[in-house]
């Protein structure tokens, strides 16, 4: 008899766990739903285990010998078990295939007969990739902060942000050096 109640509640789980996958397969926005489903599987099943225990004791006492107990499926005790162990078999529920994703190359609006069909999609030209900057060797001799304006002294002149040095453009000057511009491209040079 345990052997036909074990195999029994285990086609029951099966089913309720390819009956949810599918679900969520279908209804992706069910995911989010999971707690919900699982506490009221949990109600269901507290309350038809008590409900349950309650008739097979009014059942009993109104019986004066021991009768045949009810069939496993009409059972609300046994119902009430299954019912809490769905709502926790619920939280680890995957779909059991995955969705395909809509073909990105189909286009949006049917074809009319006066437009013509898309053959094939041109690939975009290739990104032009700039060569990388080649910063010349410049001699930091020192940098002087200012409230108002701050200088930078390269090869025994001075220059303060904006300025031009070699095709450089200072940005920033800070106490340990001075940050240069060129197409873009930064680099910072340290005070010697």
């Amino acid at each position: 008899m345990i052997w036909t109640n074990l195999s029994i509640s285990l086609c029951v789980m099966s089913v309720f766990y390819i009956i949810t996958s599918e679900l969520l397969l279908a209804f992706p926005k069910l995911d989010l739903m999971r707690g919900v489903l699982a506490a009221i599987l949990m109600a269901l099943g507290t309350a038809g285990w008590f409900v349950g225990r309650h008739r097979a004791r009014q059942r009993q006492r109104a019986e004066t010998g021991s009768g045949p107990r009810p069939p496993l499926g009409l059972d609300l005790r046994y119902w009430g078990v299954m019912s809490v162990v769905l709502a926790g078999l619920s939280f680890f529920v995957q779909p059991l295939r995955h969705r395909q994703p809509a073909d990105a190359t189909a286009p949006t609006a049917p074809l009319t007969p006066a437009s013509p069909p898309v053959l094939a999609e041109v690939p975009p030209p290739p990104a032009v990739t700039n060569p990388p900057v080649v910063f010349p060797a410049l001699n930091i001799q020192g940098c002087i902060l200012g409230k108002n304006e701050s200088v930078v002294i390269i090869d025994g002149r001075s220059y303060g942000v904006g300025d031009q040095v070699q095709g450089l453009t200072v940005k920033s000057i800070t106490r340990a050096g001075v940050m240069m511009e060129k197409d873009g491209q930064r680099k910072t040079y340290e005070v010697e």
